[in-house]
C-alpha cells in the first residue's frame, strides 16, 4: 500500500536574513498507526520540506530520497512546491501532483510569494484545505490517474478472459467425455443389434 504524508507549498523568495523558508500552506497527513507521535512527525516532515526547498533551484524538478520517504520537489520562481510520500508511490504522478498544485496556487495566491511580509506557517488557510482535499484524493493512484485506471481495467478484463477460458477449456473436457460415452453407448448398441439378429434356439 502506497502513502502520502505531505504536501506543502514552501515560500523561497524573498526571505529576511537569517530566516528559514515559510510554509505558507500546505497538509501534513499523519497515519493513523503513528498518531501517537503526531507533533514529532510533523515536525520532521516540516524540517525535511524546509531543507529540501532550500536544495532545488528555480525551474527544477528533483526527486530526494530520505530514509524510507521520498520528496518530490518542483522550484518555480520564489516558492517551491512538495509532496512526501513512501518510496513506492509512482514517479511520474508524483511530480504530476505537485505540478498541479503549484498551478491551482499560482492562479490563487502569487502575490503571497512576491511580497517581503514575513508570513507564518499554513497562513494560507483556503489553500491548505486544498492540499489535505489533493492528499486524499491522490493517496491511492490506481483510482484518480488516467493510465493505472486503464491498466487496472485491463487487468480486470484479463481475469475475466482467463476465467472464461477455463470455464471453455471445462466445458471442453465434458464435450470429449460426453463424446466417448456416446460412442461406447453407440457400440453397445450395435453389439446388441448383432446379437439379436442371430437365431437363438432351433425348433425340432
Amino acid at each position: 500500500m502506497v502513502e502520502l504524508f505531505a504536501l506543502v507549498i514552501v515560500k523561497t523568495g524573498n526571505i529576511p536574513d537569517g530566516e528559514m523558508p515559510f510554509i505558507v500552506a500546505g497538509h501534513i497527513n499523519v497515519p493513523y498507526y503513528a498518531s501517537f507521535f503526531k507533533s514529532k512527525i510533523q515536525h520532521i516532515l516540516l524540517e525535511l520540506a524546509r531543507k529540501v526547498a532550500t536544495l532545488v533551484k528555480t525551474g527544477q524538478h528533483q526527486q530526494v530520497k530520505h530514509k524510507d520517504k521520498v520528496a518530490y520537489v518542483i522550484a518555480r520562481d520564489g516558492y517551491t512546491g512538495i509532496l512526501i510520500s513512501c518510496l513506492e508511490y509512482p514517479t511520474r504522478i508524483g511530480f504530476s501532483v505537485v505540478d498541479i498544485t503549484l498551478d491551482e496556487f499560482a492562479d490563487q495566491h502569487i502575490k503571497v510569494i512576491h511580497s517581503s511580509k514575513k508570513l507564518k506557517d499554513f497562513s494560507i488557510k483556503s489553500f491548505n484545505k486544498y492540499c489535505k482535499s489533493t492528499l486524499l484524493k491522490y493517496q491511492d493512484p490506481t483510482e484518480t490517474d488516467d493510465i493505472l485506471i486503464a491498466i487496472k481495467k485491463i487487468e480486470k478484463i484479463k481475469c475475466i478472459l482467463n476465467l472464461d477460458l477455463e470455464k471453455l477449456l471445462d466445458r471442453g473436457n465434458s464435450l470429449e467425455n460426453s463424446l466417448k460415452r456416446t460412442e461406447r453407448l453407440d457400440d453397445i448398441t450395435h453389439e446388441f443389434l448383432f446379437k439379436t439378429k442371430q437365431p437363438c434356439c432351433v425348433i425340432l
